[in-house]
């Protein structure tokens, strides 16, 4: 029988999110794009998961100048 994983929302901006959830005992986070899951990475690290969204946004904004 399948594990059922649980994850919870611990970082949101525009529309970007990330998600946390548990990979052999440690957190794990998914860095993604709504509504339909695009640019989906994976990080051990929180911060570096944030810089990920982050360097998303700025370089989305330099591309609408």
């Amino acid at each position: 029988m399948r594990q059922q994983i649980k994850s919870k929302i611990v970082y949101k901006r525009r529309d970007f999110e990330i998600t946390e959830s548990q990979r052999c005992n440690e957190p794990f986070y998914w860095a993604y794009r709504l509504p339909y899951y695009e640019n989906v990475k994976g990080f051990k690290d929180l911060k570096e998961a944030k810089n990920y969204i982050n360097d998303l946004i700025k370089r989305e904004g330099e591309k609408n100048q």
